[in-house]
């Protein structure tokens, strides 16, 4: 069994009060497993997020890094979209098409700060 990548696409959204960020949270919109793809995620993946992306199993503790105990990173929705343009011209993989159709339906600027999430599993 090799390296897995899970990937969620979220709202990254700031809480402020009177000019001072409070707490930095996401809204969860999408899942992706993209199962034993060949990546490097570390080359695409390279901001550490600044809010949990999962909880524990009883919803007490926040999640910052992924089973490998590495923070996981983030990247903007047009970044992982050229990365992944770019990997399917070298090598086709089932799972990029969707993930691709996905994001390229979104509009950037309905949203607070898209971002997509990369956990290791």
């Amino acid at each position: 069994m090799g390296y897995e990548s899970r990937l969620y696409v979220v709202n990254r959204r700031e809480l402020r009060w009177d000019g001072k960020s409070l707490s930095i949270y996401r809204d969860m919109i999408a899942k992706f497993d993209m199962s034993c793809v060949g990546w490097n995620p570390e080359r695409i993946f390279t901001i550490p997020i600044d809010f949990p992306i999962e909880y524990d199993e009883n919803d007490n503790e926040e999640v910052y890094d992924d089973i490998y105990g590495k923070r996981c990173g983030m990247a903007s929705v047009s970044a992982v979209i050229s990365a992944i343009e770019a990997l399917e011209e070298r090598e086709h993989y089932r799972r990029f098409k969707p993930l691709l159709g996905f994001l390229k339906a979104l509009d950037e600027s309905e949203w607070d700060d898209l971002r997509v999430v990369h956990f290791g599993y």
